[in-house]
Parts: structure tokens; C-alpha cells; sequence
């Protein structure tokens, strides 16, 4: 019975964890369209001689890489959650690929970078 819920706990946790995945997917597109949008718009006004104009321009931009940025390191964390959750579910050992392409063995504290 006690492994009964705690593998409905787990089919929880790995439906939740890909439904935040597929909203911060989609999220990334829309960041997208809007730093494309921004970057035209950062061309266009580098050639205005107001600096005040330009510097927002290059803010907003700025600011716009930085959440994109956030949002990559957190569908990648989303990647290997669900990646440890359905090897868990099945039994098996979690095998994470690196960026490398390669796989290895990681931790929480191997992919945060709090190893000492």
C-alpha cells in the first residue's frame, strides 16, 4: 500500500513538474518574439542622437536576455527533475545528460553548483 502512494506521489510530482516545463516553454517563446521585436527597435534607435533613448533601448533588452537566461537554466532543471522522476518510476537509476551530450550521474548539488 505504502508503495502504492508513494509511486502515485511520483506520477503527481512528474505530471506537475512537465506541466511547469511546457508553460516555461512557452513562456521562451513569447520572450523571444519580444526580444526580437526589441533588438529591431535597438538598431533603429541606435542612429537617434538622444542617449537617454538609446540606453533604454539597450536596458530593456538587457533585461529581457536576463529572464530568457533564467528561463533556460530553469527548463533545464524541470529537464533533469523529470528525467530522475521517470527513472525513478521505473526503477531504474537517473542518467542525466550534460551539455556535452554525455551522461552522467548528477545531483541537486552538482546542477546548482554548490559542490565543494
Amino acid at each position: 500500500m505504502v508503495d502504492m502512494m508513494r509511486r502515485f506521489e511520483l506520477y503527481d510530482a512528474l505530471f506537475y513538474a512537465e506541466q511547469r516545463l511546457s508553460r516555461a516553454v512557452l513562456q521562451i517563446t513569447a520572450l523571444q518574439k519580444r526580444r526580437s521585436a526589441l533588438n529591431v527597435r535597438f538598431t533603429t534607435v541606435q542612429e537617434d542622437e538622444d542617449e537617454c533613448i538609446r540606453l533604454l533601448a539597450g536596458h530593456r533588452l538587457m533585461i529581457v536576455d536576463g529572464v530568457l537566461d533564467m528561463y533556460f537554466r530553469y527548463c533545464h532543471r524541470k529537464r533533469r527533475e523529470i528525467l530522475k522522476l521517470r527513472a525513478e518510476i521505473a526503477g531504474g537509476t537517473p542518467e542525466v545528460e550534460n551539455s556535452d551530450g554525455e551522461s552522467d550521474m548528477a545531483t541537486d548539488d552538482e546542477e546548482d553548483g554548490d559542490v565543494d
